[in-house]
């Protein structure tokens, strides 16, 4: 990561030298020449120009005009730049000189005018077809095109340079801006005030890649808006501003070698699907759309030479069945010298995602997998939150309206379908659409907001520990007492969920500790596409499709159920509401403390799961061949699951424990405490510490002992010198 200071010399460098010495600027497009070639080598199935018919141009509105032109007018000109077709140039000339007839750019579907996304479309559309094409232009529709952009430039510029801060992050920013700067760079040579606009550009780019270089690849905003704001936008920005003004802007970007990880796990397994938190979908089921992370992973393949971007590349092409594109930038980024390597042949398939602490998982990389996500962290991330509390940035905002308050919510699919659901996206953020907790009906901090900014910001949740062992187990502990409000003096909100796949009969613990100063009326929620069905006492259906989730209510013994339809208000058409799904919502007696406790099991639609038991301290699955035991608040530690198959142990897990035992038998030791799986099956323990521990493990009859070190590793019996 560079310091602030690194940031702000870069752009004052590029700004003097692109603005003072016209004659060492880039152009916008880069050398003509370079698209000519790509064009001559590019696959037919990748990239075709676009077909000659005309674009057809909407009709000037007083209420505002969209930005489709803009994105036309960039699809034109690298089709004219790729083939020398002056169709393309002639179209996109008379495109130019439609939009000056806009009363507005932008300003329709509740934007304001002239200032807001589609105006930054239009900005960056006409201001790259300018550049490029103005020589071709008459005096009169240069002179008119050029005046229209001034005036667009003025508005843009005047409505962000009056304000007192700025989301520099958040992707209207960089997305109005950025369209603003490549306006600049048309008119630097015609325009004095364009080195102004030029200047403001380069400083929103800076900003925005100091502030989401997280570190860990995800993107705060969600997947929807990772399409919209970084794919579709910001992405080509950095390449337009690396040609103009030669600053490597993907070598500063260092979180964007990451973003492999991200869009891999936010994929439904089978690929059809994102993971639907935030505003993301207009619907419980978010479809993926996959043209764009296939155009971002071709990029990030050429820029670090990146295999494995390559493979996801193709991946997202077979999946998403994505027809030849003429987009100009799969032409410009895809690079057929990068050869493609499968990482799922490497990677686990769970990731923390650390700076949003988000946890994605599936039980394993098959197109049927259990794919499980919760998420416990702070709107802006980490490190995001670290900067604004630091004061560094005080013109700067974080622009979290589009995170939703659902700390410790999680989502569950399996073999493709959706058993457990999130509301997506809505006006009102609300708690209460999300599968976590209320108290008295209070959800968290940010809570009914259209726009949550989630003050005070040093207050929200976290992960306290993930831990993934497949074929065997994944545990996650989400903290989340610190992202409601002060008055509900919630103390203690810790969410632990432990997933043991299996071939038949996966299943999900869900243990939820609840501690208050004075007692309060506590709902524990589950949302779900059709609504839950009681089947016995305490104990209901989820169905979705093929699949069932049952869920066994263990704690508290008596609940108060209610199953009801979920309408939001949608973003898109706030005078009205949208069904989005049902809502299981299930509440005790008030009380000061309170202990969730849940087993979900999943199995196909009109067959039965596993049989559960619970004597008060330890659950017992039955799934036929094997049994499990998990025992809750084990020595030393939170939970631990040990299977048998006749007497036989043949697989155990526990998790931030010293001491794991069963039946009288020691099972494991630790020195400090240790999250641990065995399977007896490879003989190998997968264990995670926090510093190093003399670690035992019974194997058979005889107690292994070895020196554990810090970090995550494997131990294997065969080789007891492993770390």
């Amino acid at each position: 990561m560079h310091s602030r200071r690194e940031w702000i010399a870069a752009a004052l460098l590029a700004a003097s030298r692109s603005t003072a010495q016209a004659a060492a600027r880039g152009r916008l497009m880069g050398d003509p020449q370079l698209w000519k070639s790509r064009a001559a080598a590019i696959p037919a199935s990748i990239w075709k120009p676009r077909g000659k018919k005309p674009y057809v141009t909407e009709t000037p509105n007083p209420a505002g005009n969209s930005g489709s032109a803009g994105v036309a007018l960039l699809e034109l000109t690298g089709c004219w730049l790729a083939t020398g077709d002056d169709f393309y140039a002639d179209d996109a000339i008379r495109v130019m000189l439609a939009t000056t007839q806009y009363p507005h750019w932008g300003g329709f579907n509740h934007l304001a005018p002239d200032i807001d996304l589609d105006a930054g479309d239009l900005l960056m559309g006409v201001g790259v077809a300018y550049e490029t094409l103005r020589e071709r232009m008459g005096d009169a529709g240069r002179a008119a095109v050029r005046d229209k952009m001034v005036l667009q430039g003025r508005l843009m510029y005047a409505a962000f340079t009056r304000r007192r801060t700025i989301p520099w992050e958040q992707n209207h920013t960089y997305i109005d801006i950025g369209g603003l700067w490549c306006t600049a760079v048309a008119l630097l040579d015609e325009v004095p005030e364009a080195r102004a606009w030029y200047d403001f550009g380069l400083r929103v780019v800076h900003n925005a890649i100091y502030l989401l270089n997280s570190g860990d690849g995800a993107f705060y905003e969600g997947i929807g808006y990772w399409s919209y704001g970084v794919a579709m936008h910001l992405v080509q920005l950095l390449d337009l501003v690396r040609s103009v003004t030669g600053i490597d802007t993907f070598s500063q970007f260092d979180s964007l070698r990451l973003e492999k990880y991200y869009l891999l796990h936010v994929l439904m397994p089978g690929g059809k699907y994102w993971l639907n938190v935030g505003d993301v979908a207009d619907s419980t089921i978010a479809p993926a759309k996959l043209n764009h992370a296939r155009k971002i992973m071709m990029k990030l393949a050429r820029e670090y030479r990146d295999p494995e971007c390559q493979w996801l590349a193709e991946y997202f092409a077979r999946v998403g069945e994505i027809k030849p594109s003429s987009d100009p930038w799969m032409l410009a980024w895809f690079d057929p010298s990068v050869k493609a390597r499968d990482p799922r042949d490497s990677w686990p398939s769970y990731h923390h995602f650390k700076d949003l602490d988000l946890v994605m998982l599936r039980s394993d990389w098959g197109d049927d997998a259990t794919h499980l996500a919760l998420r416990c962290g702070p709107a802006p991330g980490v490190r995001a939150t670290k900067i604004f509390l630091s004061g560094e940035m005080k013109d700067w905002k974080p622009g979290t309206g589009h995170v939703h308050p659902d700390l410790n919510s999680f989502t569950l699919f399996d073999h493709g379908e959706h058993l457990v659901v999130d509301t997506g996206y809505t006006e009102k953020k609300l708690t209460v659409e999300h599968n976590t907790i209320t108290l008295d009906g209070a959800g968290q901090i940010g809570d009914g907001q259209q726009w949550p900014a989630y003050i005070p910001w040093n207050r929200f949740g976290r992960i306290g520990t993930c831990f993934g062992a497949p074929p065997v187990c994944f545990y996650v502990r989400g903290e989340a007492a610190n992202g409601y409000e002060t008055s509900l003096e919630l103390q203690r909100f810790d969410r632990h969920l432990l997933l043991i796949p299996d071939e038949k009969f996966t299943y999900l613990l869900v243990d939820d500790r609840m501690e208050v100063a004075k007692p309060h009326q506590f709902e524990w929620l589950l949302h779900s596409n059709e609504a839950a069905v009681k089947v016995g006492a305490n104990t209901f259906r989820l169905s979705s499709g093929s699949r069932v989730a049952t869920v066994h209510m263990l704690l508290p013994e008596r609940l108060e159920p209610k199953i009801e339809p979920v309408r939001v208000t949608p973003y898109v058409h706030k005078d009205s509401t949208a069904p989005r799904g049902y809502r299981l919502g299930l509440s005790p007696e008030p009380a000061a403390n309170c202990r969730f406790l849940a087993v979900l099991t999943l199995h196909d639609r009109g067959g039965e799961g596993p049989g559960i038991t619970f004597d008060g301290g330890a659950i017992r699955v039955f799934g036929g061949a094997w049994s499990d035991t998990i025992t809750l608040d084990a020595a030393g530690g939170h939970h631990a699951m040990v299977r048998r198959k006749a007497s036989d142990i043949v697989r155990w897990c526990a998790f931030d424990a010293k001491h794991l035992e069963s039946d009288g038998q020691t099972l494991c030791t630790s020195s400090h405490p240790i999250s641990a799986a065995w399977d007896a099956s490879r003989q190998t323990l997968e264990y995670e510490l926090a510093e190093g521990a003399d670690v035992s493990v019974q194997v058979g009859s005889q107690m292994v002992r070895f020196r554990g070190l810090a970090g995550r590793h494997s131990w294997t019996l065969r080789r007891p010198d492993a770390g």
